[in-house]
């Protein structure tokens, strides 16, 4: 076992599933970023030609730039705290409805972490798209780089941290389900 792991007492069989949720949760956590480099490509090799075509209204412009900003900022701060939220054991009849509907097949702590985790991974990344739309619609790379930053900045944040599983792996063991 990792240096992290040698002082926490976990049965086996939960090791490999702490390990099998990091390769899933590292997963879907690269596919959140990745789309930041494939936005800013898109941009770099065909932006102009893009923002070009769309026809100039700079006051719808500048409402849908207030409206996206705003959104992409409560999506990131809202984001955080549903994070603190569900790592303190917070949500919990939220998530336990998502996995209802997914009808999950592993551990309950286990899908209450997943579901927690990967909507706030998804929240934090909107930002991305939000200032791709922006850039088509009015060519500026400032704006889009704005909005880039945002996203990519929430999506670091909300990377996968196996410290913060075996957290809520011994919170959800040593207290009454």
């Amino acid at each position: 076992m990792d240096g992290f792991m040698d002082d926490v007492d976990i049965p086996e069989d939960d090791v490999m599933l702490i390990d099998k949720e990091m390769r899933y949760l590292w997963f879907y956590w690269i596919g959140c970023f990745g789309m930041f480099p494939v936005l800013a490509a898109m941009v770099l090799i065909g932006g102009e030609r893009f923002s070009e075509m769309v026809q100039d209204d700079e006051h719808l412009v500048n409402l849908i730039t207030t409206v996206f900003l705003v959104v992409s900022i409560t999506s990131v701060a809202v984001s955080v705290l549903l994070r603190k939220q569900f790592l303190s054991g917070g949500l919990r009849g939220l998530t336990d409805m998502a996995l209802k509907q997914a009808r999950v097949v592993h551990p309950e702590w286990l899908g209450r972490f997943r579901t927690g985790k990967v909507v706030c991974t998804a929240m934090a990344s909107t930002a991305g798209p939000m200032g791709f739309v922006l850039f088509l619609l009015s060519g500026d790379m400032e704006l889009f780089g704005l909005f880039m930053a945002l996203g990519m900045g929430g999506v670091i944040y909300h990377r996968p941290r196996r410290e913060e599983l075996i957290e809520y792996y011994q919170r959800c063991h040593t207290t009454i389900d």
